[in-house]
Parts: C-alpha cells; sequence; structure tokens
C-alpha cells in the first residue's frame, strides 16, 4: 500500500485498498471478453459474481476517485500504471489487468439492482481521473457506461401524475421528495448523487 513521506496512507494507497475490496481476482478473463462483445447487451452475460460489493463500498472508491482528481500529478501516474498492471502478477499465464477486471464489476454493478446508482457513480468518477485518457480504450466501454446511464432513470419526469396543488396537498419536505425508487430499486437520491458526477 502507498504511503507518504510521513508514513500515513496516501491517495493511492487509499485507492489501492478500495479497488482491492471489490475482489477482482474474482474476475473471469471470459467475463471481459463478453462486456467487450457487442451482442452482449445484457450484464448477465458477464458471470461475475459482486454479491460481497455493496453501495457503501462503491461510493468510498467513487470518492476516493474524486480525490485523486485533485491530488498531485505524481499519485495519479502512480495509480494509472497499477491500474495497468495484472490483477494476478504471481501467474505465469496472462490474466486480467486490474482497469479491465474493474470495469467488468462496475458494469455488473450499474445493470444490478440497488447498485446502479453508486457503481454508476464510481464508475463515472473514474472515467474523469486525469489521466484517463491513457486507458480510454479499456476504460469506456459502451455497455458499461450507458447502464451507469440507466441510474439516471429514476429522476425522469412522471408527467402522468397529478401536480401537488392538483391534488390539493403541499409541496413534500427535501427528504421526502427523494423517497422515490425506480423499477430497478434504484432511489431518487442515489441517482442525483449520480448525475452530479457529471459536473
Amino acid at each position: 500500500m502507498a504511503k507518504d513521506s510521513s508514513g500515513q496512507v496516501g491517495v493511492l494507497g487509499k485507492v489501492q485498498t478500495a479497488i482491492n475490496h471489490l475482489g477482482l481476482e474474482q474476475v473471469n478473463p471470459t467475463s471481459w471478453a463478453a462486456l467487450r462483445e457487442p451482442s452482449n447487451v445484457a450484464s448477465a452475460c458477464l458471470d461475475v459474481n459482486i454479491d460481497h460489493v455493496g453501495v457503501g463500498s462503491l461510493l468510498v472508491l467513487a470518492n476516493v476517485f474524486q480525490s485523486l482528481r485533485g491530488d498531485a500529478d505524481t499519485a495519479r501516474e502512480a495509480f494509472w500504471q497499477w491500474l495497468s498492471q495484472s490483477v494476478d502478477q504471481h501467474l505465469s499465464t496472462s490474466s486480467l489487468l486490474r482497469s479491465q477486471a474493474i470495469i467488468v464489476v462496475l458494469a455488473q454493478g450499474c445493470s444490478s439492482s440497488g447498485l446502479c446508482s453508486a457503481a454508476g457513480a464510481a464508475y463515472v468518477a473514474l472515467l474523469s481521473v486525469e489521466g484517463a485518457e491513457q486507458l480510454w480504450g479499456t476504460l469506456f466501454q459502451p455497455h458499461a457506461f450507458r447502464s451507469a446511464l440507466s441510474g439516471l432513470r429514476v429522476l425522469q419526469a412522471r408527467e402522468q401524475l397529478p401536480s401537488f396543488e392538483e391534488q390539493g396537498r403541499a409541496l413534500p419536505a427535501d427528504d421526502e421528495f427523494f423517497d422515490g425508487v425506480d423499477n430497478q430499486g434504484t432511489k431518487q437520491y442515489e441517482a442525483a448523487e449520480l448525475l452530479l458526477r457529471f459536473f
């Protein structure tokens, strides 16, 4: 784990820890191939188990990616170099790169009920880290990006519903306004956080 000169865990160490919690070593190379296959539009084709991944760990990951944006160039360079290495460097055969494995996990999360917005936030935060263009062919996968955007559906206007004034009710408090959930289990406040990652 990367530490700074005072012996404290630096931003790079925090990113590595957050990524290691995703269990990238469990991602099969065939899952990467399935993600890149244009005919596979469903995440079920990825065949990667993400039961151990929760909303909290994905939001932590999004936040540490966000912190990399304001960190020194050396930390970002070290991050991209680390992400370009094999998941399991002890294998003699070629395995997935960390960048490939993390995209598979995030794409699966973007397509999973309850994880969509958090995984989308982490994915968008990763794409926005300075230097992402070095690995853009790996990082930007249309299926993953489309799935991340689907986390915003819960924010769409509901034109079919009568307004609060038409119903004779007062406007809801802020905390009540963001209580809506879409058919994938995505909450409005999670989708709003994902939307903010785009700015």
